[in-house]
């Protein structure tokens, strides 16, 4: 706030009331983004989930998965099943595991790199 009078006559007063505001300023940048197309894109089907005797995965289209394996962990992170990705459908028995809880279903690309992690729930 600034005050102005002068000293000579007092018959006025001038006040300058200040609000200090924020300007903001927005650039706008011409940005590419891109992101690589999928590479062999498939599903693959973990059934039935939960389970208790068997589990059955289906590889999909598994002539695009040449390369890439499956491996089965438990929650204690020991690995219970491990096959190359080779054949349309892997039947599983249950019955060796290490009993109820959960699993871990690792899909392995051919450079080892875990592509994703399922859940099975063996009751």
């Amino acid at each position: 706030m600034i005050l102005s009078y002068s000293p000579w006559f007092f018959n006025s007063l001038t006040v300058y009331d200040t609000v200090l505001t924020t300007l903001m300023d927005t650039r706008i940048k011409n940005t590419t983004l891109s992101l690589p197309a999928p590479i062999n894109e498939n599903t693959i089907l973990i059934y039935p989930n939960p389970a208790s005797d068997h589990i059955t995965i289906d590889n999909g289209n598994f002539a695009a998965m040449a390369g890439y394996s499956i491996k089965i962990e438990n929650n204690a992170g020991q690995q219970i099943f491990q096959s190359a990705i080779n054949q349309a459908q892997f039947y599983v028995d249950l019955s060796t595991w290490t009993g109820n809880g959960l699993y871990f279903v690792h899909l392995i690309d051919p450079q080892n790199n875990t592509v994703t992690v399922r859940k099975i729930v063996l009751q």
